[in-house]
């Protein structure tokens, strides 16, 4: 599984057909890395809008 920032944006790719099962503190890590990407993802657009081109 791959977690990537996307300017405002946060993608999760996983291989095709692939299935995820997470124990509780798996899930709990992979919430506080969306987390994370999610908080990038959006100084990462603040930026990018208050930085002319």
């Amino acid at each position: 599984m791959t977690v990537l920032v996307m300017g405002d944006r946060v993608a999760v790719v996983v291989p095709p057909a692939q299935i995820l099962v997470f124990e509780p503190d798996e899930a709990d890590d992979l919430a506080a890395l969306l987390d994370n990407a999610a908080e990038f993802a959006g100084e990462e657009s603040a930026w990018a809008s208050s930085t002319p081109i």
